[in-house]
């Protein structure tokens, strides 16, 4: 049952009929049966859009076939044309599906034809308020998501086209509107922070952020690094990641290494081609070596019998660290040294941004440019030949 609020329309049994209703400027609106998913789910919507100011109505949709198209089967419909087009999998995974997840679960059994501007709205203000989301977050990965996804029905012919013209005027939160969060800008981070920071770290994390601090590459590219993916004919290696941010726009993303990023990579080159080159079970394994080397007493039975389950386990991979970083884990590396030197806790986006900045003063910006992969659309197909060329010749000099 959803929680009552004294500030906030209570949802409450209407006796004679049994559906639930709620009582808003004097008026009762009715929700459907008492009790069921549908009412309760009518139920956030009406108080989400009486929030925003706008006027709220149940509009009960009907599930059965035939019955007009629902939001979450339009939802369903586009996930499935994601997944076979293998546009950004990665994109859809972090940034569509959370959006299309807060869309469902709100208007979920709402007839697409009837998705207003205050619809929106309301997902926009119960993710600032209630889930305490930035307003960055909302008005840049959010909104959009919902609004490309009207405007994809709109070109299946699954959605009116007054739905998606409405949807495109829609204005940004403001700042300070519904007390929206606001996130910081991301900002370079010193590099005697960093130095300090991977002298307490693991070796294959610490390992991780020098190499990104040497080419500046996204964290998520340094995570996925493959063999497969790096070619090391030449005196600079150019690695081409199969997946990467702007993949689903046809753009490719060379990142290439010089000496000093080679040096660190070596450590590894005995991984399997197919494998992350930086792997947390290869972490847990050196772990496990430094521990017992560093032991002044025999292991007892307890503990053998432990280590025998080890093997047991990696035998079968059950209960094993994963095989490749996420972008997750390797912040959480990072985060827990710097929890354990007591310092500000900074991300591995912040050394994409501090390459940038040495870059830039040194260089100029075409060449924090074509050493982070920034083009210009309109130059693109000249581009990645500049860039090979350019990015050579810098990771010659600084990589």
């Amino acid at each position: 049952m959803p929680r009552s609020n004294p500030s906030i329309p209570k949802y409450s049994l209407h006796k004679p009929s049994g559906r639930a209703r709620v009582r808003i400027g004097g008026h009762d609106i009715y929700l459907g049966a008492y009790g069921s998913p549908v009412s309760q789910e009518a139920y956030n919507r009406v108080i989400a859009e009486h929030l925003t100011g706008g006027v709220p109505t149940a509009r009960p949709a009907s599930r059965s076939t035939g019955g007009p198209l629902s939001i979450a089967e339009l939802v369903l419909r586009y996930a499935v044309h994601r997944k076979a087009s293998k546009l950004s999998p990665a994109t859809f995974a972090k940034v569509d599906k959370p959006a299309l997840r807060r869309l469902r679960r709100l208007y979920g059994t709402v007839p697409v034809s009837e998705f207003r501007p205050t619809s929106l709205r309301a997902i926009q203000r119960r993710a600032l308020v209630d889930e305490g989301l930035s307003r960055q977050y909302v008005n840049k990965k959010l909104t959009p998501v919902i609004k490309r996804l009207f405007r994809w029905g709109l070109a299946q012919d699954l959605v009116p086209a007054d739905v998606v013209t409405r949807l495109s005027v829609a204005e940004p939160i403001k700042r300070g509107e519904f007390g929206a969060r606001e996130t910081e800008k991301v900002k370079a981070i010193d590099d005697a922070v960093i130095e300090r920071t991977i002298a307490d770290m693991e070796p294959i994390p610490a390992d991780m952020v020098r190499v990104q601090r040497l080419t500046g590459m996204r964290p998520g590219e340094v995570c996925a690094m493959r063999w497969a993916e790096i070619e090391t004919d030449g005196d600079i290696w150019v690695y081409r990641p199969a997946e990467h941010k702007n993949a689903h726009r046809g753009h490719d993303r060379i990142i290439t290494l010089g000496p000093k990023s080679q040096a660190v990579l070596m450590r590894y080159r005995d991984r399997p081609e197919d494998e992350a080159v930086f792997s947390p079970q290869l972490a847990a394994e050196e772990r496990r070596v430094r521990r017992r080397a560093a032991r002044q007493t025999p292991l007892t039975p307890s503990q053998r019998a432990r280590d025998s389950k080890r093997v047991k386990s990696r035998s079968t991979g059950k209960g094993q660290p994963a095989a490749a970083y996420t972008t997750t884990s390797y912040a959480a590396a990072i985060r827990r040294a710097c929890e354990r030197l007591e310092i500000s806790v900074w991300t591995p986006n912040r050394i994409r941004h501090t390459t940038a900045t040495v870059l830039r003063e040194q260089q100029g910006l075409d060449a924090a440019a074509a050493m982070l992969g920034h083009a210009k659309p309109d130059t693109t197909l000249i581009y990645a030949e500049q860039t090979l060329e350019y990015q050579t010749d810098l990771a010659r000099r600084f990589g």
